[in-house]
């Protein structure tokens, strides 16, 4: 694992996947995936801002102590760019395909 204990933000950009909470008032993210590890976000709307927890799972050492969960808050800084979408989407479909 990382020095700062947690897999977010090791990758900038990249297509995610939500799914929405199993009572309907959230979702789930995966903002990080490896072969043995992940960074799950489970997030709720308020407004035009998004809070929830995150946490680093796996990829560790068992004898080290586990990533403690983050607190996330989260809310559009800027315009949209759709070109950071459409470029993480193509590096998916090729890292798909090797």
């Amino acid at each position: 694992m990382p020095n700062g204990l947690t897999y977010a933000g090791l990758t900038v950009a990249g297509l995610t996947r939500w799914r929405r909470s199993d009572a309907g008032d959230g979702f789930t993210i995966q903002l990080y995936r490896s072969a043995d590890a992940r960074y799950l976000a489970t997030l709720k709307a308020h407004r035009r801002e998004l809070h929830g927890r995150g946490e680093s799972q796996g990829g560790r050492d068992p004898t080290e102590p586990a990533a403690p969960t983050d607190s996330i808050y989260a809310r559009r800084i800027g315009p949209v760019d759709r070109n950071v979408c459409l470029q993480a989407a193509a590096n998916d479909t090729t890292r798909s395909r090797n």
